[in-house]
């Protein structure tokens, strides 16, 4: 026998035995991986569970922070206005239902005191027995000459940082002569402005 061909068959199966022991080896550690997949199905799951026991409000209004808010299920309209850092001193709570439940995806309006409209909530977040009330009531309207950077955040729309504006244009300027002129101040646009007008004066 020629030794050659001997080196030759050694050689050639020592590689078969590798591939063999290789594909082996793969076969056996293969089923290891499954459970990283199975954890993640896992969180998942656990993720949805704790989002079904949450729902999300849109609260609007007469609230010092208007937004959207998660709430725990079954919830209170007392729980999403406290989210919201509770209602104004302009805010007409007379039709407020602090107590009727709220649901996932609901509006919440807390109506101002000069509104002439009906407010309307989804799930009965209010009483439909709402007297239509005078709008532009002097009372309820601030002067923006005289009040003080606290009073003008609690106005609809205007946040510390407007609040301030309106104070160093006062400085600055003199008093308003018109509530038009709010205008003028950085940030008060004619969008702002409409929201605000009815709630301000400048006597």
């Amino acid at each position: 026998m020629n030794p050659l061909d001997d080196r030759s068959k050694l050689f050639l199966y020592g590689i078969i035995f590798f591939l063999l022991a290789l594909v082996f080896y793969l076969w056996w550690t293969g089923p290891e991986s499954p459970p990283i997949k199975e954890t993640a199905e896992q969180e998942v799951i656990t993720r949805e569970v704790t989002r079904k026991g949450t729902l999300v409000v849109h609260v609007a209004g007469a609230v010092y922070k208007p937004g959207v808010y998660v709430l725990e299920e079954g919830a209170r309209v007392k729980d999403a206005i406290e989210k919201a850092q509770g209602i104004l001193p302009l805010a007409d709570d007379s039709s407020i239902n602090l107590a009727a439940k709220v649901s996932d995806g609901q509006k919440i309006y807390i109506p101002f005191k000069n509104e002439n409209t009906t407010p309307a909530s989804i799930s009965n977040g209010f009483s439909q027995q709402n007297a239509q009330k005078g709008a532009g009531s002097q009372g309820a309207k601030l002067n923006i000459n005289t009040a003080s950077a606290e009073e003008l955040d609690k106005l609809p729309g205007v946040g510390p940082a407007t609040a301030a504006k309106i104070i160093e244009y006062r400085e600055q300027n003199g008093p308003f002569v018109t509530i038009e002129d709010l205008k003028k101040v950085k940030g008060i646009g004619d969008k702002k402005f409409e929201t605000l007008k009815d709630y301000i004066t400048v006597n």
